[in-house]
């Protein structure tokens, strides 16, 4: 079996309020090691015209007491919650690394959410989160 090639995919990360370009060996145990889930969901969304794939944590919403949001709708309509790997998919529906089209339309979508979170103490603080903006 031939050796799996790494893709370049965005890692957005609501804990740490960071989004980074990464190289990646696209596979279950490396999404699941990124996203620190035990099931995905990979959805396809628009961004800037562009579709994606956006490989996500399942339950999520299960297990954050206050879910943050990595990518959403202007509207709210569509909202993704916690960390997500970005990425583009091929015709036989493997995931494959983003080109610089669409690594740039995901960058330029990215804007910012503040939120209301709990310190390590409990009190309620102002965050800022990224947040990339869907069609």
């Amino acid at each position: 079996m031939a050796e799996q090639k790494e893709i370049r995919v965005i890692v957005i990360d609501h804990e740490t309020s960071t989004v980074e370009e990464r190289m990646i060996v696209p596979s279950l145990d490396t999404y699941y090691d990124i996203i620190g889930c035990r099931c995905i969901d990979v959805v396809r969304r628009s961004v800037r015209g562009y579709n994606v794939d956006v490989i996500c944590d399942d339950e999520a919403l299960l297990r954050e007491e206050e879910p943050v949001p990595a990518m959403s709708t202007l509207d709210h309509s569509d909202i993704i919650f916690g960390k997500v790997i970005i990425c583009d998919v091929d015709n036989e529906g493997r995931e494959i690394g983003l080109d610089d089209e669409k690594f740039h339309a995901v960058m330029y979508a990215i804007g910012s959410a503040v939120i209301r979170v709990p310190d390590q103490h409990g009190k309620e603080i102002w965050k800022t989160v990224p947040v990339v903006i869907m069609d």
